[in-house]
């Protein structure tokens, strides 16, 4: 059984709208990769206080955005690089994924591409459910994800998943996903 969140579906392909909260970011807004990712320049921000020296994405910067895939997979040999080879013919990227195996096999992945990717799923025949995924670059530094995740749970908002897109010395790039999306973005 294939099971989506079909809101979450037929919102893919629209343009979303892009929000940043922005505080004590010396670099230039224009030249963070967040904000180029796909030729895309982010242009609303404005300040949050409870955040400092972070920079949140609370709405993607592209066309259809990014999402999460939590698929369930057979766990023997071969399950998991039948579907990256699947999802490669398709041209489909993943840009970050995680497995386990404890109670059953278990692949969570993100995309871009929704729906060339629920199109593979679906050829597939594995069960699976979809999450919109939220950005945020921290400074990489001691306790900048506790408090991320302390703001988060003080505002009634389980951080779902999560993920280290990328780092550098200076910041680290997370993308998660919550059980309230729509909270989330309310308080970036």
């Amino acid at each position: 059984m294939v099971r989506r969140d079909s809101n979450r579906v037929a919102t893919a392909g629209r343009v979303i709208n892009c929000r940043l909260a922005t505080v004590n970011i010396k670099d230039s807004l224009a030249s963070h990769p967040l904000c180029l990712f796909r030729n895309h320049v982010c242009s609303a921000k404005r300040e949050l206080s409870h955040f400092p020296s972070i920079i949140l994405i609370g709405e993607m910067c592209w066309v259809g955005g990014m999402r999460e895939y939590c698929i369930k997979l057979p766990d023997r040999p071969g399950e998991m690089a039948r579907l990256c080879e699947a999802l490669a013919e398709n041209q489909i990227n993943i840009l970050t994924a995680a497995a386990m195996t404890a109670t059953g096999a278990v692949l969570a992945i993100v995309t871009e591409d929704s729906e060339t990717t629920i199109a593979v799923l679906d050829s597939l025949g594995h069960e699976y459910h979809v999450e919109e995924v939220l950005l945020v670059t921290l400074p990489h530094q001691p306790g900048a994800l506790a408090g991320l995740s302390r703001t988060l749970a003080n505002a009634g908002i389980n951080i779902k998943s999560i993920y280290i897109m990328s780092k550098d010395e200076s910041q680290g790039v997370i993308a998660f996903t919550v059980d309230d999306v729509e909270a989330a973005r309310e308080m970036i």
